[in-house]
């Protein structure tokens, strides 16, 4: 039995026992951390990156490996108050140093509605010899203790696959998207070798990057399923993170896709019903960013569901021409669309671009009270930093700080009852560890 999470004390703190060996818990006072003081989560001798985050209400559970001599773990953090404090850190893989998670493709986690309670559900990826495989274990304490791991359906299979992304629908039943690599011959190199290129300028001698992508496909499941998993559709881009929104007994999934040329943009695709049957893949916009490689850069998707009209805010990166014209650079766009309950093909609306200051990646969104608020990293003057910006009508966007300072990076991010709940893998940094990386955590207040 792991032993149980208890509320983290303001001062540092190092605790010991079997699992739970030099774990340490940063606080900015002795009360709970101010909406805008950032907390820092690390493990002595441990090296942690890679956080998840998911709430419901005020109860937020944010995920992140571990590595060290032993390998990699996953952990589970939980907070009862909308992200202000949290419980000390509980190990989900129940084969210590499996893991094996990364920036694009980190450990998920849902809460699932039980009665008056929450279970904690924790999605990874681990590697077993030339395969990968994605495992599911859940929590039926609040994230005190988890169970025995198990594969998710449907993934057991030969080759490569991750980039997950999992949300809880109306029944409360877990849904798992990912990119899969089955389908290429035994012993094949891997899609996450290819080489990265500017745009436009792919080697003609090389296969057709169009050819190699019809082997991965994009797969979707529930945890309760049996069976094969449900093939949405193939050539898409391998590398960059999926985005799966459930609201209102509707799915709203977007990856990159491959299309004719090479030409990488973000495809979209809802299912009505709550099921597998998704509607035909359309692009969020027509980006024509043409790279022999993946970008390692996925979108995001909110969902404001407030009426039958749901509408989805899309945010994602993509290649424009440098200042000096020859070299590609990334920026972020915007673009919505409104889907109601009838079979109408979504449309979306003409990107547009968000307010960075420097080359910005790996982009989050949250519906933070009425407005979206998008979350990035930027490299400023050399550093990687966090930016932030709410989208209002007709796309303008008016830009937020995120407090902390130092190296900030892969943020992610959660709705909670009064704002949003943001992480991040944290370097440096005034409050912070002055050794290894960590997990930076700070609140943002709702539009008012």
């Amino acid at each position: 039995m792991r032993t149980p999470a208890r509320r983290a004390f303001a001062a540092t703190v190092v605790l010991s026992s079997s699992l739970l060996a030099a774990v340490v818990w940063r606080t900015a006072a002795a009360q709970p951390a101010a909406a805008d003081t950032p907390t820092y989560l690390t493990m002595a001798g441990r090296t942690s990156a890679n956080p998840s985050v998911a709430a419901r209400g005020n109860t937020v559970a944010l995920t992140f490996s571990a590595v060290g001599a032993g390998g990699m773990d996953v952990f589970v953090a939980m907070s009862r108050d909308g992200g202000r404090t949290f419980d000390t850190p509980v190990q989900v893989n129940a084969q210590a140093g499996q893991a094996r998670v990364s920036g694009e493709q980190p450990s998920r986690v849902a809460l699932v509605p039980r009665g008056n309670a929450l279970d904690v559900v924790v999605v990874w990826t681990v590697k077993q010899g030339a395969d990968w495989q994605l495992l599911t274990a859940r929590s039926r304490d609040g994230g005190r203790t988890f169970g025995a791991q198990a594969p998710v359906p449907g993934s057991a299979a030969a080759g490569a696959r991750g980039w997950e992304a999992i949300d809880v629908d109306a029944r409360g039943r877990v849904s798992v998207l990912w990119l899969d690599h089955r389908d290429a011959a035994p012993g094949a190199s891997s899609p996450m070798t290819h080489t990265h290129t500017d745009a436009g300028k792919a080697d003609a001698a090389k296969a057709d990057p169009t050819e190699r992508a019809k082997l991965s496909r994009l797969l979707y499941t529930t945890l309760d399923a049996t069976g094969e998993a449900a093939s949405i559709t193939n050539s898409v881009c391998y590398c960059c993170k999926t985005a799966l929104v459930h609201a209102g007994g509707r799915s709203y999934a977007a990856w990159r896709q491959v299309y004719a040329g090479g030409f990488r943009d973000i495809a979209f695709s809802l299912s009505r019903d709550g099921s597998t049957r998704f509607t035909a893949p359309v692009k969020v916009s027509d980006d024509q960013w043409q790279i022999d490689g993946c970008p390692d850069n996925g979108p995001a998707l909110a969902v404001d569901a407030r009426t039958a009209a749901h509408v989805v805010h899309a945010v994602w990166p993509t290649a424009v021409t440098g200042s000096a014209g020859m070299r590609a650079e990334l920026a972020l766009y915007y673009a919505t669309t409104t889907v109601g309950p009838s079979a109408a093909t979504p449309r979306f609306s003409p990107r547009v671009k968000l307010p960075t200051s420097g080359m910005p990646s790996h982009p989050v969104v949250a519906m933070a009270g009425a407005t979206p608020l998008a979350v990035w990293d930027e490299v400023v003057d050399g550093q990687r930093r966090l930016a932030a910006a709410r989208v209002g009508a007709n796309g303008a966007a008016t830009t937020v700080a995120v407090p902390g300072s130092g190296g900030r990076y892969y943020p992610t991010m959660a709705s909670t009852t009064d704002g949003v709940v943001v992480a991040w893998v944290q370097q440096g940094g005034a409050g912070a560890p002055a050794s290894a990386t960590s997990i930076g955590v700070t609140r943002l207040p709702a539009s008012r």
